[in-house]
Order: structure tokens, then C-alpha cells, then sequence
């Protein structure tokens, strides 16, 4: 099971966090299945300037493996996951299956699930620019420096 996800960065990043959400629908019980939208503290309160990219999705990837359901916004999700990891399961399967039109093998999902309904995959930058650039703090040119630029 593949999940995309989306990262908005605004202009005030890296002192304000970016936007993330599940491009893919995820059945789960720190997502909302609508939107895509994660309840996760350092993409709120929480947030650090020094948060990188591999932070946040390594974060996100461990509240998927482990939800906090003291605070849930898929309430089924959460009743689910404490309550019948087995239906959990099925029906993980089951929305996953809906939103991609990709079928999951039942071993395939026995063993994707084994805690978790969900992984996180990152694909990395191609080069080494890319990453420091997705680090680095936005670059604000004065307007004579832009008009001389060629």
C-alpha cells in the first residue's frame, strides 16, 4: 500500500511549519479521511525551525505505526484500532482499495499491517541541491538585485 502526500511550504518557512496532508485517502485515526489533514503536534504546536523534511516525514510515519487516539479526527479509526485490529484492518484495506483501484493481496495486507495500516515511502531528491535546498531558509531579493538578475 502506497499513500502520497503533499508538503506546502509557505514564505515563512522554515520558522513556521509546512502544510501536510494525505494526497491519497487514509483510513486512519490521526487523518481525516476527507481531507487529508494530520493531526500531528510538531506540524502545529510543536514546530521547530530545525525540522527538516526527513523530521516530518519520519514523524508522520511514526504517529502512523502509533496514533494518538486521545485526540483523533477519524473517530471510527480510533474506536476501530483500540477496539478490533482485525476489522481495522479489513476496513483500512477496504478504503485503500476504493480510493486507488489497486487490490491488496490478503497476505500482502497481513503483512503490511502487522501494527500499522500504513508506510511512509520518501522518495529522496536527486541530487544533493535539491536537498539543501528543501532546507534551506527562502532567499528574499531586494527588488533592484531581482531586476538586475539576468
Amino acid at each position: 500500500m502506497r499513500f502520497q502526500l503533499t508538503l506546502r511550504f509557505s514564505t515563512d518557512y522554515p520558522y513556521a511549519p509546512p502544510q501536510v496532508q494525505f494526497a491519497t485517502r487514509c483510513f486512519h485515526p490521526n487523518v481525516d479521511y476527507a481531507s487529508g489533514a494530520i493531526c500531528l503536534d510538531i506540524l502545529k504546536e510543536q514546530w521547530s525551525s530545525t525540522y527538516t523534511v526527513r523530521t516530518i516525514l519520519l514523524s508522520v510515519q511514526s504517529l502512523l505505526g502509533e496514533p494518538n487516539n486521545d485526540s483523533p479526527l477519524n473517530g471510527h479509526a480510533a474506536s476501530l484500532w483500540d477496539a478490533d485490529a482485525d476489522e481495522y484492518r479489513r476496513v483500512c484495506v477496504s478504503k485503500y482499495e476504493e480510493a486507488t483501484g489497486e487490490k491488496v493481496g490478503a497476505a500482502a495486507a497481513a503483512t503490511t499491517m502487522a501494527a500499522p495500516c500504513l508506510k511512509v515511502e520518501a522518495t529522496p531528491p536527486t541530487d544533493a541541491a535539491a536537498d539543501d535546498a528543501a532546507h534551506a531558509t527562502p532567499r528574499r531579493e531586494s527588488p533592484t538585485a531581482a531586476a538586475r538578475a539576468p
